[in-house]
């Protein structure tokens, strides 16, 4: 609870704080008496389901946009209407609800499949296509890969080196763009959220990343030296800390 309290505080300011510590406050005991997923309108008019179990729905429950700063970023980099958004690692899917009034098209690889499924819940909420939500790893390999199973509920589920967890299977960037015929006439903007795998997405999206016109990479990286290096030898010179883990990847200066 006090974890929660400090992270009303930090998110929100004014009135703001009031009212999410009420409105929490009361999602906290809706979801422990009825167990139920509700509804919630977001910043940009669209939905997306809270979960009694969910940690990244639950933020919703404490601030208008969580992760504000990335999401915020994430929509300055491109024209209103166009261009298409790739959200690496989507969870249930928030990254690609914030984003989905301003592009015209919205792709989410989501491997676990229990998060695959809420992560298409919250497309069909919106009027999206499942379709558009891949239940995918990427990396730097094509086949199957082990991934953790920490439950529906965790946002820590990776890939793992080992044959713990469950079978998913796994792509590269690369022959995703190649099988799919991606426009390069096309604005692309991608999200990298991979619980330290983003050095192997990396990888696996030379061709894409460095031939395609990518407006910015908003990525999480625990790691800097290698991935800042592999993104600096496929043209990503601008490379700018957004907040604790998470950074923006640009090959023109930001203004």
């Amino acid at each position: 609870m006090i974890r929660i309290l400090k992270y009303i505080v930090k998110n929100n300011s004014g009135f703001g704080i009031l009212k999410y510590l009420i409105f929490g406050f009361i999602f906290q005991i809706f979801k422990r008496v009825t167990g139920s997923v509700v509804s919630k309108k977001i910043f940009n008019g669209k939905s997306i389901l809270m979960y009694p179990n969910c940690n990244v729905s639950s933020m919703y429950a404490y601030t208008d946009i969580p992760d504000k700063k990335e999401i915020m970023l994430l929509r300055s980099l491109i024209k209103n209407g166009e261009g298409v958004f790739l959200d690496i690692g989507a969870n249930i899917g928030s990254y690609s609800v914030s984003m989905m009034d301003i592009c015209e098209e919205i792709i989410a690889f989501e491997p676990h499949p229990y998060t695959a499924q809420r992560c298409k819940m919250n497309f069909l909420l919106n009027g999206v296509s499942e379709s558009k939500v891949k239940q995918l790893a990427l990396s730097d390999i094509v086949g199957t890969i082990n991934f953790s199973d920490y439950g529906g509920s965790s946002t820590i589920n990776r890939i793992v080196n080992d044959e713990s967890g469950i079978e998913v299977k796994v792509s590269t960037l690369d022959k995703f763009i190649s099988d799919n015929d991606f426009s390069k006439d096309k604005e692309y903007i991608i999200k990298v959220d991979v619980e330290g795998f983003e050095k192997q997405v990396f990888i696996g999206g030379k061709y894409f990343l460095t031939n395609y016109n990518i407006k910015g990479i908003v990525f999480e990286c625990f790691s800097q030296d290698d991935v800042f290096e592999i993104l600096k030898s496929y043209g990503y010179q601008y490379i700018k800390q957004i907040s604790e883990n998470n950074y923006v990847a640009t090959k023109n200066k930001l203004d």
